[in-house]
């Protein structure tokens, strides 16, 4: 059995299908399929109170949690920021592989400095209340990929 060689039209189709589908956002790459296979860790005990919704610029999960509730690093990685803001509190944010980011935002203290190795599982921070317009306890919680926000709760179960 002998395969014929691709005609001229076919390989016209074939570069234009290409070219149209290089820009399609639908498409899933075949990187964000390796984040679908990872085993991503809950990052604190608690319950979703607000959901990502990208619409609203809401570009993670807010966590109700006790105060004091340990934060854990949701996959191996490098800490990139490590800092104090007036409106986020105490905010960590991780390099993992493969390009992907977490954020956890309105801590009341942060265990990891800049540049420092984490692994899954790490107790990175602890929970706290910093955002005035929440009364309790929670943790803001974000996932990124290549620059993009992802809903948590696709990768996590919490």
């Amino acid at each position: 059995y002998q395969l014929e060689e691709s005609s001229i039209d076919e390989r016209e189709f074939v570069t234009r299908y290409e070219e149209q589908e290089r820009y399609n956002v639908t498409a899933q790459s075949p990187g964000l399929i390796d984040v679908q296979n990872r085993n991503l860790y809950r990052p604190a005990a608690g319950v979703i109170s607000e959901p990502f919704d990208y619409n609203r610029g809401h570009f993670g999960v807010d966590i109700a949690a006790n105060p004091e509730e340990s934060i854990v690093a949701v996959m191996d990685g490098t800490v990139l920021l490590s800092n104090y803001t007036a409106e986020d509190g105490y905010v960590i944010s991780i390099l993992h592989p493969g390009d992907m980011v977490s954020v956890y935002k309105y801590c009341s203290k942060v265990l990891k400095k800049e540049g420092d190795k984490v692994r899954a599982g790490d107790v990175v921070a602890f929970v706290g209340k910093t955002n005035s317009t929440y009364t309790s306890s929670h943790l803001h919680f974000e996932l990124w990929y290549e620059g993009q926000p992802l809903d948590p709760q696709k990768y996590i179960v919490f």
